[in-house]
């Protein structure tokens, strides 16, 4: 007997026949809102069809990707567009595309399946810091510090986590990338280890650059490789290469342990010596280049960056922000750039608030109001961005001018994030500590009010309510007349 398909299910092969079919993908990935897609062949793909399936939030082409966006439960209908595995759920990281689409694909699919405990860590670190600043002898308790430790350990392991996904990423063995990534946490966070003779030496001294270390002569720089990110994926890179070529010339009698011991015993001493240092002065750079940029006039820079990075949203791009955001959080502990992507997803929500407070289109209000919640409340700006603001044009150039003045005031306070969370209501005390507090709260608010005063003042071009069809209505032609609630 045949089992009724799921909403998930359903609406995976909608998307499906939508984008020319299982063999027109050449590799399908998902990141917290989006099916991203890489086709043989784009004309076989039906953009306006796939846009005007329910369920489906918009379509955006950029970076070389054919990119669905879902919304909150892409999770799921990416789990079900693989299943049977028809479809390939990763894609070949040496395929030949353009280095800007190679890049964003690398880090959406490393980073993704990681960032909502990431985020549940963030979210637990931001209430923690609110209930001291309530309540400062619960800092002192151990429900105190056991919670901490709950927050903290993804970040501080940071590059176990990631190990694991770039070893899918790549094909790599993930039990040697872990042991790789263990590597570089341990001669961080191990404060003593046998020197041969059953003396212990510190490793402290090392980890902070007060002291000399050498692998067969060769001076090793040791620094804290806890939250980084570019060094574990660029080795776990290495590695895969290294492995395809030893599994060629080791007998396969022996292969199952001589491969990993010889990867070990010459990628973490490489790690170390070459890798790390030149991974983080990568990460260092792109860090110090944004900073500059912020510090050349932080209210104006916080201006143009707030009021712009919903653009960077909309082309798909924000991810390759994110190992810069995590350098700055592991030095100097804080980032600048994720405070000031508070008031973007702020102002979002504020324009589809006014929305739903103003339009007469009953399909509109129930996408505006769960967009709502969702910025709000969740951080995820998507459907609010794509399902409300974009397509009535108005509201979105009023959430990107409420963005822009949220953003200036954040960067005229300094503030700034010590953890990473996604951006919401919830996570705001994650800018405690960091510059002027009141300005966080001010900017954000300013970011949600301006939208929506702007909204309800000078209105927007509504979408008229369509009567229900008798059979699945075509795509609303862009002649269609349209409701004027323009402000007069």
């Amino acid at each position: 007997m045949a089992t009724t398909p799921t909403k998930y299910e359903a609406l995976a092969d909608d998307v499906l026949r939508g984008v020319g079919g299982e063999d027109n993908i050449a590799s399908v990935t998902h990141c917290a809102t989006r099916l991203r897609f890489q086709l043989k062949d784009r004309t076989k793909a039906d953009k306006a069809g796939i846009e005007a399936t329910k369920g489906v939030i918009t379509v955006v082409e950029a970076g070389g990707q054919f990119q669905v966006v879902i919304g909150n439960d892409v999770n799921r209908v990416y789990d079900a567009l693989v299943k049977d595995g028809a479809v390939s759920g990763v894609a070949d990281p040496l395929a030949k595309r353009g280095p800007l689409s190679r890049a964003i694909d690398l880090i959406t699919s490393i980073v993704t399946p990681a960032v909502w405990v990431l985020a549940a860590g963030g979210v637990i670190k931001a209430l923690l810091t609110v209930a001291v600043v309530i309540w400062p002898a619960f800092g002192a308790t151990g429900t105190y510090a056991i919670l901490t430790v709950a927050g903290d350990a993804v970040f501080q392991f940071l590059p176990v986590v990631l190990a694991i996904t770039a070893a899918r990423r790549f094909g790599a063995n993930v039990y040697v990338s872990v042991t790789i990534a263990a590597a570089l946490v341990y001669s961080a966070t191990i404060a003593v280890i046998p020197d041969g003779t059953g003396a212990t030496v510190s490793l402290n001294a090392f980890t902070s650059g007060g002291g000399a270390l050498d692998f067969l002569g060769i001076p090793v720089v040791m620094m804290s490789y806890l939250s980084s990110v570019i060094p574990i994926v660029l080795a776990v890179w290495v590695q895969s290469l290294f492995e395809k070529v030893l599994d060629r010339v080791i007998p396969s009698i022996v292969r199952n342990f001589v491969v990993p011991l010889i990867v070990l015993v010459v990628l973490v001493p490489l790690t170390f010596l070459v890798i790390g240092p030149v991974a983080n002065l990568v990460g260092e750079g792109l860090s110090i280049a944004v900073t500059w940029l912020l510090s050349l006039n932080p209210a104006i820079g916080g201006f143009v960056f707030s009021g712009l990075w919903a653009v960077v949203v909309m082309f798909g791009v924000h991810w390759a922000f994110v190992p810069v955001i995590f350098q700055d959080l592991a030095d100097p502990g804080y980032s600048v750039m994720l405070a000031m992507i508070f008031p973007v997803v702020f102002s979002q929500a504020g324009a589809a608030l006014g929305v739903l407070l103003r339009t007469k289109n009953r399909d509109l209000r129930t996408i505006a109001g769960p967009a709502v919640v969702s910025a709000l409340a969740a951080g995820i700006a998507e459907p609010a961005i794509y399902g409300v603001n974009l397509r009535l044009k108005r509201p979105f150039a009023f959430a990107m001018i409420g963005a822009a003045l949220g953003g200036a005031l954040i960067g005229f306070g300094g503030s700034g994030v010590s953890t990473f969370v996604f951006t919401s209501v919830l996570t705001l005390g994650a800018a405690l500590g960091v510059g002027n507090f009141a300005f966080m709260v001010i900017g954000c608010v300013v970011a949600v009010v301006v939208p929506l005063a702007l909204v309800l003042i000078f209105g927007f071009k509504d979408l008229p309510q369509l009567a229900a069809p008798a059979e699945p209505a075509a795509p609303v032609a862009s002649t269609a007349p349209v409701a004027d609630t323009t402000a007069k």
